[in-house]
């Protein structure tokens, strides 16, 4: 949903691309830091949410904040996610995504180079068979 849909495909892909020093802790939850991410879904949307804490307690739902998630709608129709509460976490969160969309294009720039000299290769190999089948009929 509006707020959610940016920062979870963001955090799913590299979750999926074992980037960005996540650990899974929870079902659909992830920490990086001081941050826990909760991944979710449902028929009209996705969903995210932060809670940050402090990694040197226990970590149980004592020791954790919610900081972001549904601000404004109704859950599974409107909502509408942003910042709960203000807080030195937003900057580090912005920092964090933008190594996290950094390090994804630089894995997309290493694909295409990788399936372009992969093209080149099969060009050469294209040529090297048309040259070899020209020669049977000569």
């Amino acid at each position: 949903m509006k707020g959610a849909r940016e920062y979870f495909d963001i955090i799913y892909d590299a979750v999926l691309g074992y980037y960005g020093d996540l650990t899974k802790s929870g079902f659909k939850e992830y920490r990086h830091g001081n941050f826990i991410f909760t991944l979710g879904q449902h028929a009209r949307g996705k969903t995210f949410c932060i809670d940050v804490y402090d990694p040197s307690k226990p970590f149980n739902g004592d020791n954790r904040l919610n900081v972001y998630g549904m601000v404004d709608g109704d859950r599974g129709w409107t909502e509408s996610y942003g910042w709960l509460i203000d807080g030195p976490w937003k900057d580090e969160f912005e920092l964090y995504i933008e190594s996290l969309k950094a390090e994804a294009a630089r894995r997309e720039d290493e694909r295409e180079r990788i399936k372009a000299e992969r093209l080149l290769e099969l060009g050469r190999e294209r040529e090297i068979q048309i040259a070899k089948m020209k020669e049977l009929f000569k």
